[in-house]
């Protein structure tokens, strides 16, 4: 089987701020926006890693498990920690074509 993997998007511009990465902004129709980040939130932890930096939020989002449908990503918000689901997207699968005349199986739901 072939696999062609997606490297997960957050959707977010930002800077290090004191404990976590502060939100700029939030691109439109990304996962951040459909997870309700917004703008003025301090992302200090995403999928269960800390988020001391922007390379460390790159690395978190970039290391999800493709498997995963959703990870929690912990804002903080005017002083209060939340934690909001993101999408996650799913690795996209190729599978190899079959002989002519084969019978094709069909494929497994999260297989």
């Amino acid at each position: 089987m072939l696999f062609r993997s997606q490297r997960p998007l957050l959707g977010v511009s930002g800077s290090e701020d004191a404990g976590g990465v502060r939100v700029q902004q939030v691109q439109p129709g990304s996962a951040a926006e459909r997870a309700g980040v917004k703008a003025g939130d301090v992302i200090v932890r995403a999928d269960g890693r800390d988020t001391p930096t922007v390379d460390a939020l790159r690395s978190a989002v970039g290391g999800v498990d493709a498997t995963k449908q959703q990870y929690d990503l912990v804002v903080k918000r005017d002083g209060n920690d939340q934690t909001l689901k993101v999408d996650a997207p799913r690795q996209a699968r190729t599978q190899p074509r079959q002989p002519s005349g084969a019978p094709q199986q069909p494929a497994r739901p999260g297989a």
